[in-house]
């Protein structure tokens, strides 16, 4: 039997849940944005001083392609290990829905398709700049 206690902490859980589902879709797209940002830069600017650059410091450069690397893959692997804690985040909500008889909860599948697509993408954008900075690396 339902109490009168028990859906207020229902309710008071599940405002909780719906905060940080938003919270989380918020860092997630904010860091996609940025890492996205960063490592076009860095890319960008390696590359146009690369033309400008005797052989000896043109390799020297080209590691500048390494660090956009490692933060894409750092990122992707955090993305993709973050995938079970957005599941356990849905479930949680639709649990407390329906002990509040709610008809409607956030679309946290959002969260979790973001993370799968975010975390790959970025996963295999590191692998195909490292197999560019190869290429780099034997052309030079």
């Amino acid at each position: 039997m339902k109490t009168v206690k028990n859906a207020s902490y229902d309710l008071d859980e599940y405002k909780i849940l719906v905060e940080l589902y938003k919270f989380y879709l918020d860092i997630v797209l904010k860091t996609l944005v940025a890492t996205s940002t960063v490592s076009g830069a860095i890319i960008s600017y390696t590359l146009s001083q690369a033309e400008h650059k005797s052989d000896h410091t043109l390799k020297l450069s080209l590691f500048g392609v390494v660090l956009p690397v490692i933060i894409c893959f750092a990122t992707g692997t955090g993305f993709i290990q973050a995938i079970p804690m957005s599941r356990e985040l849905t479930e949680s909500l639709l649990k407390i829905k329906e002990k509040l008889g709610l008809e409607l909860a956030p679309h946290t599948q959002n969260l979790t398709k973001t993370l799968i697509w975010a975390g790959y993408s970025m996963t295999l954008i590191s692998i195909i700049l490292s197999g560019f900075f190869v290429y780099l690396l034997i052309k030079c």
